[in-house]
């Protein structure tokens, strides 16, 4: 039987839930976990590519748990007709598929860009507003996103080049998007410190991934929708437990 502990911050609270992965689960005749164990495990083994089990553990349950909760972070419908921060995450991460069939990545750097594709967006949850016309908005949160990865691999003391340049890749993915309206000082500037990286080709690899990830197809439909009903239990749970 497979354990998973997830804690959830919403506002100033913390939700703790520890939730049974296996057959006979309290929540199998009525939740679908095929497709909530399908994304735990596509989170673990990006994380295995280049940590060992604990940490893999560690930080896939990490990730997991943000996830569930950007299942409830709206979008601009405008810019992001696929829904919610989760969906539009998962289908960036999905477009690496297609990068590492185009381009010879090496290990390390499938690694980066999956990392990158899962934190990218984290900081949305914490930067989450309105506009006057009730769009929802998400000024800084790449800023944020890459605080996040910072607080995550301090935590769990994952101190290496690879984090050090996904922290970059996550705190410049919405630069890159603008490459062209960048002053040239800016741009040499930006250019300079990924290349330093080793990182300014796969910068413009995931600027693909992100400006791509709209396109759901009605496979990933149904899965959204079956992790998002775990992700609704789960919190709905622990809100009215601990309130």
């Amino acid at each position: 039987m497979k354990k998973i502990n997830f804690i959830f911050e919403a506002g100033e609270k913390f939700i703790l839930h520890e939730m049974l992965i296996a057959s006979n689960s309290r929540f199998s005749g009525h939740l679908p976990l095929d497709a909530f164990n399908s994304l735990v495990e596509m989170v673990h083994e990006d994380c295995s590519l280049f940590l060992n089990e604990s940490e893999s553990e560690l930080l896939a349950a990490e990730i997991t748990q943000r996830l569930l909760l950007l299942s409830l972070v709206p979008q601009n419908e405008t810019w992001h007709p696929e829904g919610n921060v989760f969906r539009h995450t998962f289908l960036v991460r999905k477009n690496l598929n297609e990068i590492a069939k185009k381009h010879l990545l090496t290990p390390r750097e499938f690694f980066i860009l999956a990392m990158s594709a899962w934190f990218h967006d984290f900081g949305k949850l914490e930067t989450l507003n309105f506009s006057d016309k009730g769009n929802p908005t998400a000024h800084g949160h790449e800023e944020e996103s890459a605080k996040l990865v910072d607080q995550i691999t301090e935590k769990f003391n994952l101190q290496s080049s690879e984090f050090i340049t996904i922290r970059a890749m996550v705190d410049n993915h919405m630069r890159i998007h603008v490459l062209p309206e960048m002053s040239k000082k800016k741009r040499v500037k930006l250019q300079t410190k990924m290349e330093n990286l080793k990182a300014w080709e796969l910068l413009h690899h995931f600027q693909w991934m992100d400006a791509n990830g709209k396109n759901a197809s009605e496979e990933d439909q149904f899965f959204f929708e079956d992790v998002e009903l775990v992700a609704k239990r789960i919190i709905h749970q622990h809100l009215r437990v601990n309130k």
